[in-house]
């Protein structure tokens, strides 16, 4: 039971963080070349992360700057 309840309860928990997910329009700036010129792509992805109870699927936003066309994780998730 404890492997298939764990994994839920992470993924749950890490929706529910306020960094979890940034709002539109506030990508902040960018990790590469600090530029304030970034936005908020449409897709997120889930990465599946091993943990000691189980696989967990954690949800990512990506966000690219205009003005050095980097990617990157806006939220630090």
């Amino acid at each position: 039971m404890k492997r298939t309840l764990i994994p839920t309860l992470l993924e749950e928990r890490a929706a529910l963080e306020d960094t979890a997910l940034v709002e539109r329009g506030r990508a902040g700036h960018c990790p590469y070349c600090g530029s304030d010129r970034v936005y908020l792509e449409r897709q997120e992805t889930g990465t599946e992360v091993r943990s000691p109870d189980g696989p967990v699927v954690i949800v990512k936003q990506h966000g690219r700057c205009r003005c050095c066309d980097g990617s990157f994780s806006p939220a630090g998730s």
